[in-house]
């Protein structure tokens, strides 16, 4: 079991683009650069999903992965950007295929995980967010 003083949370990021008409593009190329790939992407909602991330620990394994949602507003210049972070543990299980154990019931959402866990998504939502902002 992990102690409560070596586990961390990951925060998500909130901030506003001036340039909407390309945020959602430059959401894409972060997302495939820094999130382990794009997975899932709805032009029409304007959000992009990566694919699971996998980080191994003697407590099984931590997958994470970002969301990234433009938020447009029609009666304001620019747009919101929200990166959201969802991290899932899951039991010493063979990870053949990431994306279908991340979907599974066998892994369970977790607001802490271990230090190294955290530190990778949180680095990882930075870069997003540094990419998209303009």
């Amino acid at each position: 079991m992990v102690s409560s003083s070596c586990t961390y949370g990951v925060q998500g990021s909130m901030f506003r683009t001036k340039e909407p008409e390309t945020a959602f593009d430059r959401a894409v190329q972060a997302v495939e650069t820094h999130c382990n790939g794009v997975r899932f992407t709805n032009p029409e909602a304007q959000i992009v999903t990566s694919h699971w991330r996998v980080f191994h620990s003697r407590n099984g394994a931590f997958l994470g992965r970002c969301q990234v949602a433009v938020i447009k507003d029609e009666k304001a210049a620019g747009a919101d950007v929200r990166v959201a972070v969802t991290i899932k543990q899951c039991p010493l299980v063979e990870l053949d295929d990431v994306d279908a154990v991340g979907d599974s019931t066998t892994c369970e959402v977790i607001f802490s995980m271990p230090g190294e866990v955290a530190n990778g998504q949180q680095d990882a939502v930075r870069k997003v967010e540094y990419d998209v902002r303009r």
